[in-house]
């Protein structure tokens, strides 16, 4: 049974000191359509860039993620030790993790000016994957990330007896192919002399990565499973004259009805033209409207989206997910739900 909201509200703002001139800008539950969590981002009114995100388990209210986003998180001390680090982490850690006991595999990275701490639940020395959670640090050892791992298998046990790895090196090396190609060196990747790109000819093991079983030595997928299929030319497809395809004209038979545009007065020429492109392309007047338009005096781009879709689509509420999405992002999102997409030059047409 899940918790109820104003329970998971108060719990969320007390996982880290949010401001108190931030504002809540989202409170929902996530993913849509397979609701597990509920998450709330509080942002800087006057900066889009700082915010705070915080989710939460619906059922148990355990926290599942967290991320700060922040313009002084680049700086700080830099001199912190490792270990202050992980007494940090494991702090939080053991506040934020009921299950924290199990994970007895740490690692920790310090790349750019973060510190990025692991923990793992391990079988025979190694870390299980897709179990624990990630915490992240800034310099002056705040924590301004945490991802909790979702376990998906059952824990394994480790087995009584495995293959000796020369064996399985052997097997490897019998069946490895070597492949002549030509490639590209970048000296901003590889150790090169000279500051421009070079073509190299090299030998590429072909597998390059394969997973065999540490147990019968037998390889999981087979040779051929790493292997690219051969590829051969598509044929081009030929058009169908007994149908008109629902009145969809090839571009040869809409530039007919194009007309040059008269550059003192192309309204009227610019509405025959945007007219021919749509039946080229299929978009009927009757299913679709225009979104939005806009002029930037030397192109005309028009978004296109189903009428039904525009009429059935709800107002969402301010909180929601939809609602935050469209504030923040709504002409791309507008973008990627439009049916279809036109760009007319308006000198040519």
């Amino acid at each position: 049974m899940s918790i109820d909201y104003e329970t998971l509200r108060t719990k969320a703002k007390t996982v880290v000191m949010i401001p108190d001139y931030y504002r809540l800008e989202m409170e929902d539950n996530t993913p849509k359509g397979n609701e597990k969590y509920r998450s709330f981002i509080w942002e800087d009114p006057k900066k889009n860039d700082c915010k705070i995100e915080v989710e939460l388990d619906l059922e148990t209210g355990d926290l599942v993620r967290l991320d700060i986003d922040m313009e002084d998180k680049n700086t700080g001390n830099q001199d912190s030790s490792e270990e202050d680090a992980k007494a940090i982490a494991d702090a939080f850690l053991m506040k934020h993790n009921p299950d924290h006991t199990a994970f007895t595999w740490v690692n920790i990275e310090k790349r750019q000016n973060f510190r990025f701490i692991t923990y793992r639940e391990e079988v025979g020395g190694l870390p299980l994957p897709d179990t624990g959670c990630e915490i992240t640090l800034d310099n002056s050892l705040n924590v301004i990330g945490y991802r909790s791992e979702q376990k998906t298998a059952p824990r394994p046990k480790w087995p009584d007896s495995i293959v000796d790895a020369k064996n399985v090196r052997q097997q490897v090396l019998s069946n490895l192919q070597m492949k002549l190609t030509m490639v590209t060196l970048y000296p901003s990747m590889y150790e090169m002399e000279g500051t421009q790109p070079e073509y190299r000819l090299v030998y590429e093991a072909v597998p390059d990565r394969r997973l065999i079983d540490a147990i019968t030595g037998v390889d999981h997928f087979g040779i051929e499973h790493y292997l690219m299929p051969p590829s051969h030319p598509i044929a081009p497809m030929e058009r169908d004259n007994t149908s008109n395809l629902g009145g969809i004209l090839t571009l040869e038979e809409s530039e007919k009805g194009k007309k040059l545009l008269n550059p003192n007065d192309p309204s009227e020429e610019l509405i025959k033209n945007i007219a021919a492109w749509e039946m080229l392309l299929g978009i009927d007047p009757k299913l679709y409207m225009v979104e939005k338009s806009k002029d930037d005096d030397e192109r005309i781009k028009l978004l296109y989206k189903l009428k039904e879709e525009v009429d059935k689509e709800p107002k969402p509420e301010a909180l929601s997910v939809d609602a935050y999405m469209k504030r923040k992002w709504g002409d791309s999102l507008r973008k990627l739900e439009s049916s279809f997409i036109i760009q007319i030059e308006k000198s040519t047409g």
